[in-house]
């Protein structure tokens, strides 16, 4: 995976994921405070942003934990960055950011495709 398609991962991650380590409603409304204090103005809808964090994925573990991590940041620890998506700061939670980067680099395509559904029973 290119560096530059690792990072974009990463960024679209961060908001899902931060913003939605928890219940869906605190994940909205986590996000569209946070967008209206910042003044951020994403094309993705924060309604879009959280339900992209339910999906399965391979690296769900360590998103989750990345997500419980930055999820608890203050105002202060965020930022609009220039796609005007909401993300946290560059220095939030590297362990745990590093945890993600190691997984998500593991596979070629991100995200990962999705399993063919089975076919139906007779």
């Amino acid at each position: 995976m290119s560096s530059s398609k690792l990072v974009l991962a990463i960024v679209t991650l961060a908001s899902a994921l931060a913003l939605g380590a928890c219940h869906r409603d605190r994940c909205l409304s986590t996000c569209e405070k946070l967008q209206k204090e910042l003044q951020c103005k994403p094309r993705q809808s924060c309604k879009a942003t959280c339900d992209e964090l339910r999906e399965p994925s391979p690296c769900a573990t360590e998103m989750r934990a990345w997500g419980d991590c930055i999820v608890a940041l203050p105002t202060s620890g965020w930022e609009c960055n220039e796609a005007s998506q909401l993300v946290p700061k560059g220095s939030s939670c590297t362990d745990v950011r590093n945890k993600v980067f190691a997984c998500i680099s593991k596979f070629p395509e991100w995200p990962p495709p999705k399993p063919a559904a089975a076919p139906p029973k007779n």
